[in-house]
């Protein structure tokens, strides 16, 4: 039988059914073991791209090899390859609902789908039927435990999450609960929880927010999954995860992208402020003075804590303000660093002698002024580092 009609009769049956052919039949069995041979073309080191990594398929520590690469070549014959990546990831997740007494196929399938986005520019994804959500947060609870499944279907969460309509949905299907679970499980599994902070950041995100965007009065009643996150204990467990792994700058950096939502909030400020989560910032930033990710995940996260007076005068005490310094002109390059770095900068100024005059001796000024000569073309980084200018110009 030629290969294009055994793939398309692959296309309509359930992984048992293969699998069973696969064990049963001869000719079945030659295809799956060609299949096989070539299955080193779906292999991929898993990158983290900024949003948690993968898990690589490992056929040799696995005694159930062959269902796991059957179940992969179920999975590719899900999609076609003209369609988008967020064609393919729902047309896997549908696959899904079908498949969902197949652990293999449900691991593979997960596999899947943090591959196509790692390798595509996603920005957003399909609009989901509750079914399809569903299924996936179903399967994740079942196998709390599977840190592998674990890792991969916190990692989807967040790429589903990208679609406002379904953000919308997966509190009362038990996402964020079983996130939160899962952390706590896991904890000490700095893979796991990296992906998990990144889905956090994600389905906190408020509707009709842009990242790195003010918050505006309207968001205020389209951000209860903040709440939902807070009321499951989100924010001591994100300043648990950068504890525990206060040594991996990528997991740190996650944590604190996920601080910057859960501190929207002024009752959740204090909180955070209250259980020492500046210091955690400042130690970070001291600690890791070359990684780009972690210094401006960290110097986000000061943005909506130093608006509060008392911790304007904490991060001046604990060296802060030198720290944020240090990172501009090391990443002087780096537009994203630079307006964050000016955020802070003129928050921390605002209403502050003690700090203006800092920022001033440590030649801030100076500083700024070197951002907008080296982004002169950006017309809001000249906005910026203007009214940071001013801000300074105002204590005189």
């Amino acid at each position: 039988m030629p290969d294009d009609v055994i793939q398309r009769v692959f296309s309509f049956l359930p992984f048992e059914s293969i699998s069973l052919m696969s064990t049963t039949s001869k000719p079945w069995l030659s295809h799956c073991n060609r299949e096989l041979d070539a299955c080193a073309r779906y292999a991929y080191s898993p990158k983290d791209v900024g949003t948690g990594l993968g898990v690589s398929l490992d056929l040799n520590s696995r005694a159930d090899w062959k269902k796991a690469c059957i179940a992969r070549e179920q999975c590719y014959f899900g999609f076609a390859e003209e369609q988008s990546s967020e064609g393919k990831v729902q047309a896997i997740l549908t696959g899904m609902v079908r498949n969902r007494t197949s652990s293999n196929f449900m691991e593979e399938s997960l596999r899947w789908i943090t591959f196509l986005f790692d390798e595509s520019e996603m920005t957003t994804a399909p609009e989901l039927a509750t079914e399809v959500l569903s299924n996936l947060i179903s399967y994740l609870t079942a196998n709390i435990e599977n840190v592998t499944a674990q890792q991969l279907g916190a990692k989807a969460i967040g790429i589903v999450a990208l679609n406002e309509k379904n953000r919308e949905r997966l509190p009362e299907l038990g996402a964020i609960r079983l996130l939160c679970d899962a952390s706590k499980m896991h904890l000490n599994t700095a893979d796991v929880q990296t992906n998990i902070c990144w889905a956090l950041v994600i389905v906190a995100r408020p509707i009709g927010a842009v990242e790195g965007s003010p918050f505006q009065q309207t968001h205020v009643t389209n951000s209860a999954n903040i709440n939902a996150i807070v009321d499951c204990s989100g924010i001591d467990l994100v300043l648990q995860i950068i504890r525990t792994h206060a040594d991996k700058p990528s997991t740190m950096a996650k944590a604190f992208w996920c601080m910057v939502n859960l501190s929207l909030y002024e009752q959740h400020k204090q909180q955070i402020v209250d259980s020492h989560g500046v210091e955690l910032i400042l130690d970070a930033l001291r600690n890791f003075p070359s990684n780009r990710e972690l210094q401006y995940r960290a110097c986000f996260a000061i943005i909506n804590l130093a608006i509060k007076p008392d911790v304007k005068n904490r991060i001046r005490e604990l060296n802060g303000i030198e720290l944020i310094l240090e990172g501009m002109k090391g990443f002087s390059e780096c537009m994203l660093f630079q307006r964050c770095a000016t955020v802070v900068l003129r928050s921390l100024a605002w209403k502050s002698q003690e700090n203006c005059r800092l920022i001033r001796q440590l030649e801030g000024e100076r500083v700024i002024k070197s951002m907008i000569k080296q982004f002169k073309g950006n017309a809001e980084i000249k906005r910026l580092g203007k009214t940071a200018l001013q801000c300074l110009s105002m204590m005189d």
